[in-house]
Parts: C-alpha cells; sequence; structure tokens
C-alpha cells in the first residue's frame, strides 16, 4: 500500500457506506489510520453499528434534514397533488425554490393502472400548469409533458435536469430508480402508491424529500421561510418508528403444540463435503498464468465469495504463493462450488445434531410480528396474543387472505370422517397439579384446567423461527414458509404465500428475472425437500384475485387451483408404493467416499439382481450396487455383512409395503426359525424358473441314520392373508433348489432418511 513506510496517515471517508465495497471494507483495518463511514440508513446486519450517531430529531434540530408529516389515512394521489398546488406559489415566493411533489408507482401488475389514474387527475383542467416526468429503468418508457426543454434533451439528463432548484418540473413519478444516491433538495413532497414492505427501501425513498433545500444560506431566511424549508409530506409510508411489535405466544403449556407438530427441515452441504472433494487436488489441475490487474480485484472477488468458499481458501493457502493461485482462480472454485450445492439431490440433506441423529424443528414458544395492518381474528390456532384480543396482523393482502382460507379450511369436516377436522387438534390448558384425584362427587380430576381445544397450524412468525429450508441463488439462504399446518391424516403442510420479494439489500428496479429465479430456485428446493421429509410445500400466488397454487408432493410439481387444494387436504391420502421409494435419496456410488461405505451407507441392490448375485458369487459386489443409502440416522452400527434390499409386491404388509427399503444381512447368523428371510425358491408357476422373495422362514426338520439333520418341509410365508405361503417339500427345500441369502435386519423408515 502506497503509505507503508512513509511515515503517512491515510484517513478513509466512506459516504453511503450501507453499499458495500468489499475491498475496502476488508483493507480498512490494515492499511488505513482512521475509517470514518457515513450513512442515513445503516446496515445493522452487516455489523454497522456507529461510533458516532446524529439521531433523527438532532438532525432535525440542527436543519440537516426536514421534519416529516405523516399523512397515514386513505388519501388518494389527488389529495397529495391538491396539497402541492396550495404550496407551491409559498416555496416559489419565500425560498426562491420550485417545489416537487415525488410519486411512487409499483414495479409490475398494478403500474399501468395506477398511472392511467394519476394522468387522469393530471390532466384535468386545474391541473393542467403542472409539469410531470415520468422516469423508469427503460428509456422508451420514459415520459414527459415538457414538451420544450426535457423532451428534446436525451433521458440520460432528465434527472440532473430535474434536480436543479430551478428545473420547473413539478412532479417526477418514479418506481425504484432514485430511491438511492441522487439528491433533489427540492423535492418536500412524497406519495408512495406501493408498498415496498422494507424499512431500509422506504427509508431511502423518503430521503428523497428531507433535504434542506436552502442548507448554505439557511440562518439567512426569515422565520416563516425556515419552517417552510424544514417541512416534508408524506403519503402511503407509515412512520417506522412508530409500527408496533406484538408478541404472540403458544397457548398455556408449550409442549402441548411443540411435541405434537414436528416439521423436518433441511441443509445444504457445500463443496468441501462432497465426497472425494480435495481442494489440494482441485487447485493441482487449475492453472498458474492467471493474472488480474491489481490485488484489489483480486480481494474483491475474495470477500464476495461466500464463507465456504473463503475456508477452502484457508484450508489450501499455507504460502503466499498458493494465496494468489487460489486468489486467481477462484471463479473456478465458485462454480465448482455453486455446481455441486445447486444440484440439491446431492447437497441437500436433513437436519441433524453434532451426533448424526435427525433433528425435528417447531414453533418457538415465543415470537414477535410487525403490525402491518392486514388483520384477522384467529382464536383456534397455536399462537396466542400477549393481550386480550384475537387480533393478527399479516404481511400483505395475500398473506391475510390465506390465513383466512386456513382459518376456514382447518374446522371443516373431511371427506373421510364427519367427525374429524382437516387439520389435527391438541387440547391445550394448565396443567392440573391434582390430575387423576378423585373429587367428592367420585369424578376424576382433569388432566387440564380450563381445557380448549386448538388446530395444529399457524403462521411462521420469523422472530426465533426455526421452521426453515435452505436453497441456493448466488449464495445459500434460507426460505422461511409463512404458513404450517398438520392435517388430520398427519401429513405436514408448508406453504410460502407470495415469496417473490427481492432482497431488500438490493436497491434497484424490481425485475421479471429476478422474480422467476427465485421462483425457480424455490421449486427446485422444495421438490427435493419434499423428498426428504415427506412434507407437502406449496407456493400460492393470487393474480387477478385467482390463486395459482404450485404444490411439490415426493419430488412432483403439480398446479392447483383453490378448489383442486382444499379437495386434496380434505382428503385421506392413500398408499403409494412409489411414493415411498421417491422419498428415500439413493446417492450414486460416485459420490459416497470409502470413509462412509458401511460406516454411514450401505449399498442398495434390486431384489432379483441381488439374489442373482449370491447365485454366482456368494456376495454382492459393491460395484454392482444401485446406490447407497445413509442410514446413519436409523442405525448405529454397520458392517460389511450388510446391504439393502427394493421390497417387491404387497405379500409382507403391514410390515414391509411394496417398494420399501429393507436391510439384510448375511449370512443369516444362528437359525433361521421365524425369521424374515430374503429367499430363493422354484417358481410354482414355472417349474424351470426360480423366484426370489422376502418372507417369514419356518420348516421341519429329521435326521437319518447318521445323526445328520435334513429339511422335510420348508414354508416361506406372507404376513399379508391374502397371499399364500409357499410350501417346499424335502427334494425342493435341497440346496440348489433353494437358497436363504441374508436375514431381515430393518425396515428403513423413508421419511427418517
Amino acid at each position: 500500500m502506497f503509505s507503508k513506510g512513509l511515515n503517512k496517515q491515510v484517513y478513509l471517508i466512506k459516504d453511503e457506506c450501507h453499499i458495500a465495497t468489499n475491498n475496502l471494507d476488508t483493507l480498512s483495518a490494515t492499511y488505513f489510520t482512521k475509517v470514518m463511514n457515513c450513512s442515513a440508513t445503516p446496515n445493522l446486519a452487516r455489523g454497522q453499528r456507529p461510533d458516532v450517531e446524529i439521531t433523527e430529531a438532532e438532525a432535525v434540530n440542527a436543519k440537516l434534514i426536514k421534519d416529516v408529516e405523516w399523512i397515514e389515512d386513505e388519501s388518494d394521489v389527488s389529495d397529495a397533488i391538491d396539497k402541492f398546488e396550495e404550496i407551491k406559489g409559498s416555496y416559489r415566493n419565500e425560498l426562491g425554490v420550485n417545489p416537487c411533489l415525488i410519486i411512487q408507482i409499483s414495479n409490475k401488475d398494478k403500474a399501468n393502472d395506477e398511472l392511467a389514474h394519476i394522468y387522469d387527475i393530471l390532466n384535468k383542467a386545474e391541473h393542467q400548469d403542472l409539469k410531470w416526468m415520468l422516469i423508469v429503468d427503460n428509456d422508451k418508457d420514459c415520459n414527459t409533458n415538457d414538451f420544450f426543454k426535457a423532451k428534446k434533451m436525451p433521458v440520460s439528463k432528465w434527472k440532473d435536469y430535474a434536480r436543479e432548484n430551478s428545473s420547473t418540473i413539478d412532479i417526477i413519478i418514479f418506481k425504484m430508480v432514485i430511491t438511492e444516491g441522487w439528491d433533489i433538495p427540492r423535492a418536500c413532497m412524497l406519495y408512495q402508491v406501493r408498498d415496498s414492505q422494507s424499512k431500509q427501501l422506504d427509508e431511502q425513498v423518503v430521503g428523497r424529500v428531507r433535504r434542506n433545500p436552502r442548507l448554505l444560506d439557511f440562518e439567512k431566511l426569515p422565520y416563516d421561510a425556515q419552517e417552510l424549508a424544514m417541512k416534508a409530506w408524506v403519503w402511503g409510508i407509515k412512520e417506522r418508528d412508530k409500527q408496533k411489535m406484538f408478541t404472540a405466544s403458544l397457548f398455556d403449556e408449550p409442549s402441548d403444540i411443540t411435541e405434537k407438530i414436528k416439521i423436518k427441515t433441511t441443509k445444504l452441504k457445500t463443496l468441501t463435503k462432497k465426497p472425494g472433494f480435495n481442494i489440494n487436488t482441485f487447485m493441482d489441475g487449475c492453472s498458474d498464468d492467471n493474472r488480474y490487474s491489481d490485488i484489489f480485484t483480486l480481494y474483491r472477488k475474495f470477500k464476495k465469495s461466500e464463507p465456504e468458499v473463503q475456508s477452502m481458501a484457508f484450508d489450501y493457502a499455507d504460502r503466499p504463493c498458493k494465496w494468489l493461485k487460489f486468489a486467481e482462480n477462484i471463479d473456478k472454485v465458485i462454480k465448482e462450488n455453486s455446481k455441486y450445492v445447486c444440484d440439491y439431490e446431492k447437497s441437500m440433506e436433513l437436519l441433524k445434531d453434532d451426533a448424526g441423529k435427525l433433528m425435528e424443528v417447531s414453533f418457538p414458544v415465543k415470537s414477535t410480528y410487525m403490525d402491518n395492518g392486514y388483520y384477522v381474528n384467529i382464536a383456534d390456532w397455536v399462537w396466542r396474543r400477549d393481550i386480550s384480543t384475537d387480533k393478527f396482523a399479516f404481511d400483505s393482502d395475500s398473506e391475510r387472505e390465506w390465513a383466512s382460507i386456513l382459518k376456514d379450511l382447518s374446522k371443516e369436516d373431511n371427506n373421510e370422517s364427519p367427525s374429524s377436522r382437516v387439520a389435527a387438534s391438541v387440547t391445550v390448558g394448565k396443567t392440573n397439579p391434582n390430575a387423576g384425584q378423585l373429587r367428592i362427587d367420585g369424578t376424576k380430576e382433569p388432566d387440564k384446567l380450563n381445557p380448549s381445544k386448538k388446530y395444529l397450524w399457524g403462521k411462521n412468525f420469523l422472530a426465533n423461527s426455526e421452521i426453515k429450508f435452505e436453497y441456493c441463488l448466488e449464495g445459500i439462504h434460507a426460505s422461511y414458509p409463512e404458513f404450517v399446518m398438520e392435517d388430520c391424516f398427519g401429513r405436514i403442510h408448508l406453504f410460502e404465500v407470495k415469496s417473490v420479494n427481492v432482497s431488500n439489500a438490493t436497491p434497484g428496479a424490481f425485475d421479471s428475472d429476478s422474480y422467476k429465479r427465485k421462483i425457480d430456485e424455490l421449486i427446485k428446493c422444495y421438490k427435493q425437500a419434499s423428498l426428504l421429509t415427506g412434507h407437502v410445500f406449496y407456493l400460492p400466488v393470487r393474480k387477478d384475485d385467482v390463486w395459482h397454487i404450485t404444490r411439490l408432493l415426493n419430488g412432483e410439481q403439480s398446479t392447483l387451483t383453490l378448489d383442486q387444494f382444499q379437495d386434496y387436504v380434505k382428503t385421506k391420502p392413500a398408499f403409494v408404493a412409489a411414493q415411498q421409494v421417491s422419498a428415500i435419496c439413493i446417492i450414486s456410488s460416485s459420490d459416497v467416499a470409502p470413509s462412509q461405505r458401511y460406516i454411514t451407507h450401505l449399498p442398495v441392490y434390486p431384489l432379483c439382481a441381488a439374489c442373482g448375485y449370491f447365485d454366482e458369487n456368494g456376495s454382492l459386489p459393491d460395484e454392482e450396487a444401485e446406490g447407497w443409502v445413509d442410514v446413519s440416522s436409523q442405525m448405529s452400527r454397520l458392517d460389511k455383512n450388510m446391504f439393502i434390499i427394493h421390497a417387491e409386491g404387497r405379500s409382507m404388509e403391514p410390515m414391509i409395503h411394496d417398494g420399501d427399503l429393507c436391510v439384510f444381512s448375511s449370512p443369516v447368523a444362528g437359525s433361521r426359525q421365524g425369521k424374515i428371510v430374503l429367499a430363493k425358491a422354484k417358481d410354482s408357476s414355472d417349474p424351470s424358473a426360480y423366484s426370489h422373495t422376502i418372507k417369514k422362514y419356518s420348516s421341519e426338520k429329521s435326521t437319518d441314520e447318521d445323526g445328520v439333520w435334513h429339511h422335510t418341509h420348508v414354508t416361506l410365508s406372507p404376513l399379508n392373508p391374502e397371499f399364500q405361503p409357499i410350501e417346499l417339500d424335502a427334494d425342493e427345500a435341497e440346496e440348489g433348489e433353494f437358497g436363504v441369502y441374508g436375514e431381515l435386519v430393518k425396515v428403513l423408515d423413508n421419511t427418517n432418511l
């Protein structure tokens, strides 16, 4: 760095420090004597907690920014325009400044209707003298009625022209293009049609109308002029500090609910967890001749990379030359990491604790939420307010409507049993310390005091929530479905309602590409999550007052209408073998390291293929396995005699269903009598062929004159009474004609893998 060795003190002043400048953020402590970060909207999530803070009140008192009159009623944009007409003359006469009204409209769906309404108002006779300008991302869509000046200049110069105190543009209409980094001190009014649902974006928008238009000579102004200069009017945005936070708690004994509804969640493994991957080997395959223009570019790319990529650098680079090689090839590392992480079939796993045990989560005992004004009264779900009211607020109108749908649906009779309901229920109440004791009248004290029935569904309030699913979109993110419901059949349903928001940390215009990429990635994520967890995921999106519901069930995607969704949750699920098979993640042999084989993973074979290998080789070759399954969540001790078979048919129901994965051990230890075995026997329908089957073994024996015992009869019995046993006589039971290859160890729970 240029200051090293020169006895110079270098001070770095960073304005708008909430905007990431990763090279400077990282180098600051090393190369600069002092760093002064300046921001009106510091990003607390990035640790930007100020050493010196000028509060809003102090800034207003110092005449740096205007005080705001927040107008939160149902005023129309016409009211804002009328107010602008009212103060326009005073602004010009007392301040020598042409004032400006800024109107923010929605990004997409509603924008055209909103513009049409605004144009209708501006075209009225009383507003004919107002000059307006529409500034959006696409130059072709920009418009103005300033035909004599603005129309004659390139659109790229419009913002510079509009910001001048002498500009004659009265009204600027925009979407997201002037939220940040553009000063227009003459603007004194803001009407927001769209609701960004983002505190930071709202602060940035409001910031456009809070600049002091006469900051440099403010003290010279008459008192009335100073009062006018320090006033801003804002419609449509609530004063965030006045928005109330409410507490929601689970009813009475929280364990009544948390022990009843359990949700499996998923996380993503990174490249370092890929079986067989070694960063040193990977880097050996990268070239040494890459060159970037400077170390700042290298360092910026490094610091912008995901933590797991940076971690690989620390593992790999023990010398400066290796740091340089890693940095110069970081794009290749990022690409390889993203390729693996975004392949959910390989990277996604169920959340487990440090001991490898499956973790299940539930609603937090207590959470908080913001009052955003979209209310539904709900008295019988999992949450209760900390005050005597059943009124809950939701984040959007669509979310409010979906909450109302679930509220009504949760209590409807289902199609299978009139006495049952769509949502599962639980009885809550304070634990009765005298439960079970006899009363004077001979009745027993109840388990609960003041018991009441609640349905197992609720809003997944973000505070303290562990109900989340990781997905990959230019890095690993977590999706928190808005609602969770357990139905009376034991299924878990998770709903992400209109989850299309662009990150609040990214100022700029919303675009359809970002919307589509996020939705596509969530669908991919939920597809695999539905396989691993057995839960049902939904993305309900309301468009033109019609619900379009994407359902992810056992790895399959379908689109439902509202009626079809309601019919589905009311109907008892039928057992489908293919669904059980699909709910198990079979991992390619190439992705299972030798250190995992027979330690956490077992090989999988089709039933007939496994018996064929035993006939030919007396054992099962690993290289012929269909794949491997991680059974560590269900089995603690494995050995090389174990293998997994796909069950076929219904003869062993209810213990084993068609498609179940069954762990066997070979050879059978001790007596076979009464054990479930994998066997080969002559096919009764075709004497020249053999059938391979899973059955319960029993036999009768006798000894010859030499004291050697022989089978006189072998029975292979099904557990399902609809099927007949396989009966073998003495000749048929001889080795070669009949064989037992293994005994059943465990039928795997497909929802716990």
